[in-house]
């Protein structure tokens, strides 16, 4: 029963997941670059402040 249920949400996730790849992949790099420049930015400040 449980192997059932594994399958039937494996699958479903597996097909949302190829209709919304491209979407997602494009907005999660999106925020990824955002997230390490900002993380870039700080270590400069951080960095500067320090030494």
């Amino acid at each position: 029963m449980y192997f059932l249920i594994t399958i039937v949400i494996g699958y479903s996730i597996n097909s949302m997941n190829y209709a919304l790849n491209a979407e997602m992949q494009r907005c999660l790099q999106g925020w990824l670059s955002f997230f390490y420049f900002y993380i870039f930015i700080f270590n400069q400040v951080t960095y500067d402040r320090n030494g």
